[in-house]
């Protein structure tokens, strides 16, 4: 449906120069305020950069810092580290050493004892390691009872050789070692006087 034509005259009609300067003073002051919204927006985006550059700047420098800070305590505990295990081998060098006099200096003793053992009768001289070496000189005897040509020279060191692994080990072991020897040793004779 169309318009009638007398409608179309009325809206073509001039306006007042007034309302045309206030539409105009509106259009300007709406840009005005549109462009100082632009200008604080841009401010804060402005602001927003330079914040975030701020951080990054920062983020560097913490993580400059904290790489040193590690790395000197690294460098630090490694340090501290060398020196401990330098001490702890010290020890350990040092009480091995202890050990090995010990042993050396029980092994001495030990055959020291085993040879005034042999020397005297007497049981009462025997040390507390005297029960393994008291049966020595009876299976000796034994061994010159049973066979006449028997050499107790060469009897002998049978049982030393297997006394000084027994030797490293604690007390205990050598005392429950010696007559299992002995034991073995007084089979193989009754196996010579058999044969």
């Amino acid at each position: 449906m169309k318009k009638s034509a007398p409608d179309q005259p009325e809206k073509k009609a001039k306006k007042d120069p007034e309302q045309k300067a206030q539409r105009k003073a509106d259009k300007a002051a709406a840009r005005a305020s549109s462009s100082l919204v632009d200008k604080r927006s841009e401010k804060k985006a402005s602001q927003k950069k330079s914040l975030k550059a701020a951080a990054k700047q920062l983020q560097k420098e913490l993580d400059l810092r904290m790489k040193e800070v590690v790395d000197r305590i690294r460098k630090e505990t490694k340090a501290k580290l060398k020196e401990v295990v330098k001490d702890a081998t010290k020890r350990l060098d040092v009480d091995t050493e202890r050990m090995f006099e010990e042993a050396l200096h029980n092994i001495v003793r030990h055959y020291d004892g085993a040879a005034s053992v042999a020397g005297s009768d007497s049981i009462s001289t025997l040390a507390p390691t005297g029960t393994a070496v008291d049966t020595k000189p009876a299976a000796q005897r034994n061994r010159s009872a049973a066979g006449g040509n028997s050499r107790p020279a060469a009897a002998a060191p049978a049982p030393r050789r297997s006394r000084p692994a027994a030797g490293s080990a604690p007390r205990r072991d050598r005392k429950a070692a010696a007559p299992t020897t002995d034991n073995a040793e007084a089979g193989g004779d009754n196996e010579a006087s058999n044969s």
